[in-house]
């Protein structure tokens, strides 16, 4: 045997590292590990294939120190919160805290013997899946599934209101581990075996805690409640489900998974807070019985009643009618009586009222089966009703938030609609206002250079006056002198 670590797997193969540095290419053959994980192989696993690539052992111990080092930081920095938990009755009641990436952070019994269950198993930072593989191999070695048969339940919960984990795909992965765990440990007996799993709200779960059981078996209590089976929290917590289950007539009978619902679920926990629950509860029991006592009734009316039988022999013949017949007379005329005849006759009737007694406990037990498929298509009827509604609801609601959405569309088209008339108006404004300016400055240009002019003809009249004047005043004083 050899050890490495795994470097790099695929579907099909791993690459991992010998303490003496070397890269091998092994066949994975169905192995579940991680990048970082030391492993253990058959040297036949490595077939004809030489080492990739040989490392000294202290690049080795660098490679490996890096990788666990690295580990160690991923997992430190992860957020290490509970948001959603996971519960398992097999007889033994245990839950599970998980975090956003289903790594176990919490491990509980729910009763004693979860609690020695879980003895010793490491599981925080582990998987799912993989904790669950080791409570499974640990009930396996404390032989609590070695009666052959069982029902197992498990449930989920979500407790945060930001997870994106879906709880009906985390109770689905754990009920296909445990039924392939189960075909693997017994595969003879693996029908024998009943694994429900379902989602509830976190409401139940609370409730649950208050009531000291699991989450699996708080359901079965409200579940059976609600059909009218009378099932107690303490014997619940006395007793396992598969026990309770047969006494019922199979788990089917205490809880219906594919009715089963979260919001089904917490309508059930406030009905029992409230005390509706128990109100339906005998409502539902009175209901049946009646039933059975119309069955009953109707039963024992339908046959003839026999005769008991005499010690007298002539009684019995001479009961049914007054008047005797010739067949009678005879009877009676006979000088000799034959006991071993009588004694036929007497085992005749008996076998007969037996087969009389028999006939109508037939009938009684056909009646009471037929009513209790009748019962069932009632309750299936009314199922398919109320998921119609629920359909119809939902219908409803999607019209109206629809009508919410054009509405708000409408609204918001509005809005651009005036917001882009405002800046057209806007813009309008503008353009009117620069034109006017332009004009003004156009107006204002042209007055200064009438101004301009007028300034300029005036200098010129000024000019030329000056100018005459000057001519005159030189010719005056000529002409003087």
């Amino acid at each position: 045997m050899n050890r490495g670590v795994v470097m790099e797997l695929t579907d099909d193969s791993l690459i991992v590292m010998t303490p003496e540095g070397s890269f091998e290419k092994i066949r994975r053959n169905g192995r579940k590990c991680q990048v970082g994980e030391e492993i253990i192989f058959a040297r036949r696993e490595l077939g004809a294939k030489k080492p990739i690539i040989a490392l000294s052992s202290t690049a080795a111990a660098a490679v490996v120190f890096c990788l666990v080092l690295f580990a160690g930081w991923s997992d430190w920095f992860a957020d290490k919160s509970v948001v959603a938990y996971v519960s398992m009755d097999i007889n033994p009641s245990i839950e599970l805290g998980i975090d956003e990436k289903q790594k176990v952070r919490e491990m509980r019994g729910l009763n004693e013997d979860g609690s020695k269950l879980i003895e010793g198993i490491a599981f925080d930072g582990l998987k799912l899946d993989k904790v669950a593989d080791a409570v499974l191999t640990k009930a396996e070695t404390l032989e609590v599934m070695k009666q052959g048969e069982g029902d197992i339940i498990i449930t989920s919960a979500l407790i945060s209101e930001t997870t994106k984990l879906n709880d009906s795909i985390i109770s689905e992965q754990m009920r296909r581990e445990v039924t392939e765990h189960i075909k693997q440990t017994h595969p003879d007996d693996a029908e024998k075996y009943e694994v429900k799993s379902f989602p509830v709200p976190k409401e139940l779960r609370e409730t649950a805690k208050e009531a000291d059981l699991s989450p699996g078996k708080y359901s079965v209590y409200l579940s059976a409640k609600e059909n009218g089976k009378d099932v107690s929290i303490d014997t619940l917590k006395k007793t396992s489900v598969h026990e309770i289950a047969k006494e019922a007539g199979g788990l089917n009978e205490l809880i219906n998974t594919n009715k089963l619902s979260k919001e089904n679920l917490k309508t059930l926990v406030t009905e029992e807070k409230s005390g509706e629950l128990n109100k339906k509860y005998e409502q539902k029991k009175e209901e049946k019985k009646k039933e059975k006592d119309d069955d009953k009734k109707n039963g024992k009316a339908s046959p003839t009643p026999k005769p008991k039988p005499s010690a007298t022999p002539g009684k019995q013949t001479a009961k049914p009618t007054p008047t005797p017949s010739p067949s009678f007379k005879q009877a009676l005329q006979r000088p000799t009586f034959d006991p071993k005849k009588q004694t036929d006759n007497k085992k005749n009737q008996d076998d007969k009222r037996k087969d009389d007694n028999d006939d109508r406990n037939k009938k009684d037990n056909d009646d009471e089966k037929k009513q209790d498929d009748k019962s069932r298509g009632v309750d299936k009827k009314k199922e398919q009703e109320e998921q119609k509604k629920r359909e119809e609801q939902k219908k409803k609601e999607l019209e109206e938030k629809k009508k919410e959405e054009e509405k708000k569309k409408e609204e918001e088209r509005k809005k651009a609609e005036e917001k882009k008339k405002a800046e057209e108006k806007r813009k309008e404004e503008e353009r009117k206002n620069s034109e006017e300016q332009k004009k003004e400055d156009e107006r204002k240009k042209t007055e200064d250079k009438k101004k301009e002019d007028d300034r300029k003809k005036d200098d010129d009249d000024n000019r030329r006056y000056d100018d005459r004047n000057r001519d005159n005043g030189d010719k005056e004083n000529e002409r003087r002198s």
